[in-house]
């Protein structure tokens, strides 16, 4: 059984987590929000261990499970069926999808089998589709007993406001790259490795230990960036900018096949997946269903984004250093070029348009 990893950071939400497993009644929803890559997805799977976890009856042990008794073990099997875990492998997610593979939520109004609880945690929740938002609106009206829904999103302002208004919120911040860093260096990543994973992360933990799945990522990053900061401190034109575009798009590229191999769970053997993203293995001929190409261009479409964070890391960099102040007036360019992507605007032609107008936003 693969040894679940101690979440690193957010101790005021995970304080308040554990606070609701020592309550006697619990909401019918919770919603955990803040950026990708904070590892909002295993604090809540570590809550619900914490609930069920016979070792830790009322929640005296916090967080704590043993991944020893009957419950602990039926859960990180992923052999359960009083716990669901949802995390979408198309661009919407759907009433369909939902049936097909995890037999809607018929099973919502009956209770636990196994588990004092019965469970949904929903990943990227924000991509639900109207037919399914307006099927969870519906069981948060009457919510039924002992079911706990888990949302999880980056994007709470795409949920239906009544969906909102229905769960009880709680934040997820970025580290400090310091923090992160020395938590990197604890799991066994070399020193550069380490500073530049922190770095680029933003202080985010899942996303560093996904930069660090691929060796050559991380000095792909380091190596573009210094070469754009290179650029920049010579206060360059739109012409000088605009060929370091291919390199931009060949980052993207590689980081969205990071960011696929981790889903679809071709992933280093220390690198924890959480149950229900491990790969299924083939039943009576049937496996779990392929990506889709949406999904794939959806996840190109973080890559990028993922990129631009890093522009601006580097420009705040630049600009601490005594180059010119870029990082400041362009952070409402970047929120133009994150706004292109959102509707889907091809991403070479966002990319051109960044770098175009670039030199224009220096203060």
């Amino acid at each position: 059984m693969a040894k679940i990893p101690r979440f690193h950071g957010n101790e005021v939400a995970l304080k308040f987590l554990e606070r609701l497993t020592a309550r006697g009644s619990l909401p019918s929803t919770v919603l955990l929000t803040g950026p990708g890559g904070l590892g909002k997805a295993l604090a809540g799977y570590q809550f619900v261990k914490a609930l069920v976890c016979q070792q830790n009856n009322g929640g005296v042990r916090g967080l704590e499970s043993c991944g020893e008794c009957a419950h602990c073990k039926a859960l990180e099997s992923g052999n359960s069926s009083d716990f669901v875990g949802i995390r979408p492998k198309t661009a919407k997610l759907t009433l369909k999808y939902v049936r097909e593979e995890h037999n809607s939520f018929r099973e919502a109004y009956l209770y636990p089998g196994q588990l004092p609880y019965r469970f949904f945690l929903l990943e990227e929740c924000h991509v639900m589709s109207e037919d399914l938002s307006n099927t969870m609106l519906k069981l948060l009206e009457e919510p039924p007993e002992r079911t706990l829904f888990i949302l999880i999103t980056d994007k709470p302002s795409l949920l239906l406001p009544t969906i909102l208004s229905r769960s009880l919120r709680v934040r997820f911040l970025p580290e400090s790259t310091e923090s992160v860093e020395a938590w990197l260096l604890e799991q066994g990543a070399t020193e550069t490795g380490a500073a530049n994973a922190a770095f680029f992360s933003q202080g985010r933990p899942g996303l560093a230990k996904t930069l660090l799945t691929d060796d050559d990522l991380l000095p792909k990053i380091a190596g573009t960036m210094s070469r754009f900061a290179g650029v920049l401190r010579k206060q360059p034109d739109a012409p000088a900018l605009v060929p370091l575009g291919e390199a931009l798009l060949a980052l993207a590229d590689m980081m969205k096949s990071a960011l696929v191999r981790v889903e679809e769970g071709e992933v280093p053997q220390d690198y924890y997946l959480l149950p229900w993203r491990r790969p299924r293995p083939a039943v009576d001929d049937e496996t779990s269903p392929p990506m889709t190409n949406e999904r794939k261009r959806e996840l190109g479409r973080d890559a990028l984004q993922l990129v631009f964070d890093c522009l601006q890391l580097t420009m705040w960099r630049v600009e601490s250093e005594g180059g010119p102040a870029y990082a400041s007036a362009a952070a409402p360019l970047f929120g133009q070029a994150a706004s292109f992507l959102d509707v889907n605007l091809r991403e070479e032609q966002v990319v051109d348009y960044l770098l175009a107008k670039l030199p224009d936003a220096r203060m």
